[in-house]
């Protein structure tokens, strides 16, 4: 009886390390498959990254190229030569400056001495100032729009 305990307790302790090796084992193997999966995602990032520096670059040399040409189309030699070519026109012999007193300013003196005239001068002054913007609105958009038609010929 004592070799059938002894062999039963060698079988024991046997199985014992059989299943702490296999754990181990077990364990390895995870740790090692956690380590190729997270190498794998590095390697993944790396190659997106480069990409999209790729990206970067060909997006940058495009807005370089298109910053360039804003700045030829915009260059006043360029304008004057299409209003002059397109529209016919030429430089003023003489230029002058209109400039509309602050309405606060006018309107001073005349809030003392009428107070009628201060109702009219803000309207008066509001119609000049409508008029004045839809004109440079209209000559704004007659340029721009034969501009964009001359050069797209």
């Amino acid at each position: 009886m004592t070799s059938t305990r002894r062999k039963t307790a060698s079988e024991a302790r046997w199985r014992a390390r059989f299943r702490v090796w296999s754990v181990v084992l077990f364990l390895v193997t995870g740790v090692a498959l956690v380590r190729v999966a997270c190498a794998a995602e590095a390697v993944e990032a790396s190659i997106d990254a480069a990409r999209i520096r790729e990206r970067i670059h060909v997006e940058r040399l495009a807005a370089d190229r298109l910053q360039a040409d804003m700045s030829t189309l915009m260059a006043p030699s360029r304008i004057r030569r299409i209003a002059g070519d397109t529209l016919k026109m030429r430089d003023a012999a003489r230029v002058r400056f209109i400039t509309v007193p602050d309405l606060d300013r006018a309107a001073a003196p005349l809030v003392a001495a009428k107070p009628r005239a201060v109702e009219r001068s803000p309207r008066s002054a509001r119609l000049v100032s409508t008029i004045m913007d839809m004109a440079a609105g209209e000559a704004q958009v007659l340029l721009l729009g034969d501009v964009g038609l001359a050069s797209a010929k």
